[in-house]
């Protein structure tokens, strides 16, 4: 429903008795504590126990609105059930749901035969949806359910308009990747396991007049509305588990995106979503679960990482995508980063959980680290500042004298001074909460799933009024906080840094790196102090946070 119509609907709520289309009171079983989603407290939309063949068989349940003819959500559960070989296949031809047009019609879908003009007047039809570009996407997936409860997720009033690659790509891995979890994770005595997904509907609609090109098309216009963006709630619900130990196994995740080619899909915990969802639906309290199902609980800070694995892949793709094309103007060191990414993220799942964020890299260069800060200084200006992504004397291990007359150029990337997705201290916003005042009088962002967070910097970072450590305002109500200025993704002993953890102080007194995937980690170099010899027969530099104070050996 667009937004208008959450402010005003005109149509009539159905007083019915009908078993399909008055109320959820016969299939409360598919929501969480038994309470549907709240805040949709607006005429004009039907709740339907969807129901299949088997009388008094629900096999889900679904609000719907015939203004904009698509669902607002489904809620249904993953059972454990035997799926026999030769499964339901997909149907050219969905079903309807009679009952919402009328009670002296059947409370079972069906297909909609020679009354189609008189089923669209409350709802979509099947020729609504060839040559418009969208695929009819489920909300309740087919994969998720077996037997006649697979064919029952082919009705209409369980699809909208999905933009093709949102729906087969991203979309459909995201669903994969909840399936899985929930089998895994919500496997126990007892266990129960609800998911609700829905769509926010918008003002654009199909069909148009522009899908029929070839004029070969007998149909009405501008009918069923495409979701600007589409979400999953899940919930695992531990509290009737049979055995005591496992009574705190609950958990629960969301996730959403927007239903648009290349979108990407940020995992959610369910406080946030029904935060965000309340901005999307233009209401003043949206509530999914009934106490938001586990939302604060440990495993539910691992199972929203594990979550996040189709996006930080697709995330790289895109990236390794657009370096290895052969008219690609990113510089040979960007790409090398890019390769470097693409190449952890697909092959260690623990890095691609780690919420990495990649520096928004604009143009590489090599210059001698002598010259650098002077470079530097220029960058300031534009708000641009350089990171050390490789040296040119790797000398892992050795202490030997450095010739400042042979020296090679290392190769640097332009990087902004500040970034939505970064730290204070360095280190990476979590995905769905980039720096913002998130209702506090001061600039932060979360840092990771266990509500660990840090400050964000609204300025540059730097030795203002003649401090002997760094630091920026984060807000303009001079609010102020330590803070690591972008310099370098190499430790003082050579080695590359995690992709997603350049060197910083990442809320420590020194500044350092995760150097792998297993939390291994070592010091850096000052962001103003490179590591050279400094007058001294080896190099050298400081550490700390303090301008001039503890000091290592490096070697690069």
């Amino acid at each position: 429903m667009h937004v208008d119509i959450l402010l005003a609907l005109t149509l009539c709520v159905r007083i019915a008795e009908g078993e399909v289309v008055n109320s959820f009171n016969k299939c409360r079983s598919f929501f969480y504590k038994r309470s549907p989603p709240s805040g949709f407290e607006y005429d004009g939309l039907s709740e339907i126990c969807q129901m299949y063949q088997i009388e008094n068989r629900y096999h889900f349940a679904t609000l719907y609105s015939s203004e904009d003819r698509v669902p607002i959500y489904s809620a249904y559960t993953l059972d454990t059930f035997y799926c026999p070989p030769n499964q339901p296949s997909r149907r050219s031809k969905w079903f309807i749901e009679p009952q919402l047009s009328g009670l002296i019609y059947s409370k079972h879908m069906t297909t909609e035969g020679n009354a189609a003009d008189s089923y669209k007047i409350e709802q979509a039809i099947n020729i609504d949806y060839p040559n418009t570009s969208y695929d009819r996407g489920h909300l309740n997936p087919n994969f998720y359910q077996g037997n006649e409860g697979r064919t029952a997720t082919f009705t209409l009033t369980n699809a909208v308009p999905q933009d093709p690659c949102f729906n087969q790509q991203i979309w459909k891995d995201m669903e994969k990747r909840s399936k899985v979890i929930m089998e895994t994770r919500c496997n126990f005595y007892g266990a129960r396991r609800y998911f609700v997904t829905g769509a926010v509907p918008s003002k654009n609609k199909i069909p148009s007049v522009l899908h029929d090109n070839e004029g070969d098309q007998t149909r009405e216009y501008n009918r069923v509305s495409v979701p600007s963006g589409m979400w999953t709630a899940a919930c695992c619900d531990s509290s009737n588990a049979v055995y005591a130990d496992d009574r705190d196994k609950g958990f629960s995740f969301g996730y959403y995106g927007d239903n648009v080619p290349d979108s990407y899909v940020f995992p959610y915990t369910i406080d946030l979503l029904e935060e965000t969802l309340a901005t999307k639906y233009m209401v003043n309290t949206f509530e999914i679960f009934a106490d938001s199902c586990y939302s604060s609980s440990k495993t539910t800070e691992v199972v929203l990482s594990e979550l996040s694995i189709p996006v930080e892949r697709k995330i790289a793709e895109t990236l390794a995508n657009m370096g290895d094309s052969s008219e690609s103007s990113l510089r040979p060191a960007k790409r090398t980063f890019i390769g470097y990414v693409n190449s952890n993220l697909h092959d260690n799942e623990a890095f691609a959980k780690n919420n990495w964020r990649l520096a928004d890299v604009d143009f590489g260069l090599k210059e001698k680290r002598s010259d650098i800060q002077n470079t530097r200084d220029l960058l300031a200006l534009f708000e641009m500042t350089t990171l050390l992504t490789c040296a040119s004397n790797n000398n892992v291990g050795k202490r030997e004298v450095y010739d400042l007359a042979n020296e090679k150029g290392d190769d640097y990337v332009v990087v902004p001074t500040l970034e939505s997705t970064l730290s204070a201290t360095g280190s990476r916003c979590r995905q769905d909460h980039p720096c913002g005042y998130h209702k506090k009088s001061y600039q932060w962002c979360y840092i990771d799933w266990s509500s660990n967070w840090d400050y964000c910097c609204i300025d540059a970072c730097g030795f203002e009024q003649s401090t002997s450590y760094a630091w920026c305002y984060t807000s303009y109500s001079k609010h102020w906080a330590y803070c690591s200025q972008r310099s370098s993704m190499i430790s003082v002993s050579g080695k590359q840094c995690r992709a997603d953890h350049e060197c910083g102080l990442h809320g420590k007194w020194y500044h350092w790196c995760y150097t792998d995937t297993n939390n291994n980690w070592d010091y850096c170099c000052q962001p103003w102090h490179e590591c050279d010899n400094h007058e001294k027969s080896y190099k050298w530099c400081y550490y700390s946070y303090m301008k001039e104070s503890y000091w290592k050996y490096c070697y690069y």
